[in-house]
């Protein structure tokens, strides 16, 4: 064992000079012989030993301060057997190991001192040993947490190149015949327009779908690429966007199945990039459509607060987990069984990306909220 093991006694003062120097030739070579009041100052195991029964009455107080601090002690009472009153003090107070009659020779209380020894040794040793095993235990949980983060990293970034090896041909093909598409808007937003106000408004959705697609795989591939695509940042009015993006939803196969609200009331003037913010709201409407019931309503709303713009998507569907809520905005996170669980990762990157923010505000069977904040440039006085 490690360090000597304190010896406190508590001695009458015609003894301490008999008691003291016969004692000390039987003790172990580690234990200390001491007076008891040191103890009130230290908190070191020990082995408080009682000779003088009348201290029982005098410091019982003090007693039982040291025999706390030496905690874990073991006690040695010599003499007091016939009184009931001690031995309860003793035993209940002070859990004495061992009670020696009076008459006990130097020798036989030498050996309760040297049994309560080795007995305060093996719990000292017990005692270091489960401090050795807690700490290897807590080196082995931050080895074992900080194993699992580089194995996250790692398949992080085999997820990514894949990605990008799946989406880099394909998006060389997408690009073509979206380009070809993208050739056809001038001549019918031109003089080729159609004259009739609901097909025209049906060559916008078009053409308003071609871009956000264009702005998805733009995103997807740049996140697989580690890089950041130019922003387009201008000052639009907030309600007319999202007005259109609305409308261009409701042609969606499942957005013709529910009843898609709108409340757009912000006047708000936002500087933002429209296309990306345009694919922003299309995915959290798509996720809406994806969890609500046919027939369901999603309300869509914007409101100023503060010196913020706000867009709200809110469904009526089941709701999210809160184990889940936590991990919705983490990569390749998804609880669908297909996608890749890219969706709101990127979207909040993006929406990051041009000072706005996106928070999520659910609970089982209570539907969910998505909220994009913007910071408000200003008011549109046109509506």
């Amino acid at each position: 064992m490690a360090g000597a093991i304190p010896l406190w006694v508590y001695l009458s003062t015609n003894a301490r000079q008999l008691f003291m120097p016969s004692i000390a030739t039987h003790l172990p070579r580690d234990a200390i012989m001491a007076n008891a009041e040191p103890a009130l100052a230290r908190e070191t195991p020990g082995i408080l030993v009682i000779t003088d029964t009348d201290v029982l009455s005098r410091q019982s107080d003090t007693l039982r301060e040291v025999a706390a601090l030496c905690a874990p002690a073991r006690p040695v009472l010599v003499g007091g057997t016939a009184n009931r009153d001690v031995l309860m003090a003793a035993i209940n107070s002070w859990q004495v190991g061992q009670v020696l009659p009076s008459t006990s020779t130097t020798e036989d209380i030498a050996v309760a001192i040297i049994d309560a020894h080795e007995a305060l040794a093996i719990d000292a040793t017990v005692v270091s040993t489960l401090g050795d095993l807690t700490d290897e235990n807590t080196r082995l949980e931050a080895a074992i947490s900080r194993l699992r983060e580089t194995q996250g990293q790692l398949l992080h970034a085999e997820r990514l190149s894949t990605v990008g090896r799946i989406t880099g041909g394909l998006i060389v093909a997408l690009r073509r015949h979206l380009g070809a598409l993208h050739a056809l808007e001038a001549p019918l937003r031109g003089d080729g327009a159609p004259s009739d106000p609901e097909v025209a408004a049906l060559v916008d959705a078009a053409f308003d779908g071609v871009r956000g697609i264009s702005t998805l795989i733009d995103e997807i591939h740049a996140y697989a690429e580690h890089r950041e695509n130019a922003l387009s940042m201008a000052v639009v009015p907030l309600d007319g966007l999202i007005g259109r993006i609305v409308a261009f939803a409701r042609y969606d196969r499942l957005g013709r199945e529910r009843v898609v609200e709108s409340d757009l009331r912000s006047r708000a003037l936002v500087e933002i990039d429209h296309h990306r913010l345009w694919q922003a709201v299309i995915n959290l409407l798509r996720n809406a459509f994806q969890a609500t019931e046919e027939l369901s309503t999603i309300r869509v709303s914007t409101w100023v607060e503060g010196l913020e713009a706000v867009v709200s998507v809110a469904d009526s569907g089941t709701g999210i987990p809160e184990d889940v809520k936590r991990r919705i905005f983490d990569p390749f996170f998804t609880t669908k069984g297909d996608g890749m669980g890219l969706g709101l990762h990127v979207t909040r990157l993006s929406l990051e990306r041009q000072g706005a923010r996106i928070e999520c505000d659910s609970a089982p069977g209570l539907g969910t909220t998505f909220r994009i904040r913007m910071p408000l440039q200003g008011f549109n006085d046109d509506g």
